[in-house]
């Protein structure tokens, strides 16, 4: 639980980079999704580096493709950070990580909810926002589920 809160807070940090003190908040998000990860004694830490890594440079990728078929503006390095701070938390979250039915749902429902709440918060843009490109954003975070889970096995 506590991992899951303090994803949160790297989530505002990290959307709110356009706000005044928060432009470089995105770096204390990374360094606290490193730092987590270093405290942490239930596998070496550079099992758990290359994993969030892996899984970060996943979510970078997706999110490159994302911008290259015109959904969004790619909104830039904060977004890095924030995929780093996500794959960090997921290779600790065990209650979803284990469960591939339960993370593909929850990343399909969650994930486009996501990038809509950061849009609302003017971390993002989206270049044409309707009901297609809500279901393209529940495809993908469906199959970014899938593919985690099975990229990610403790």
């Amino acid at each position: 639980m506590l991992d899951f809160l303090l994803f949160q807070f790297q989530w505002w940090l990290c959307v709110l980079h356009n706000y005044p003190y928060f432009h470089y908040g995105y770096i204390l998000a990374f360094s606290s999704a490193v730092l987590s990860l270093l405290l942490k004694y239930r596998s070496p830490f550079h099992k758990k580096i290359l994993f969030a890594t892996g899984l970060a440079s996943i979510g970078v990728g997706n999110d490159i493709l994302l911008a290259y078929l015109k959904i969004f503006e790619l909104p830039g390095l904060w977004l890095a950070a924030l995929w780093f701070c996500f794959a960090a938390w997921f290779v600790e979250a065990e209650w979803i990580n284990q469960k591939r039915l339960l993370c593909a749902v929850s990343f399909m429902i969650l994930g486009p909810l996501s990038y809509i709440a950061g849009a609302k918060l003017n971390a993002l843009v989206f270049l044409a926002f309707s009901y297609k490109t809500l279901i393209l954003l529940a495809l993908d975070w469906l199959i970014l589920g899938l593919l985690f889970t099975q990229v990610y096995k403790d």
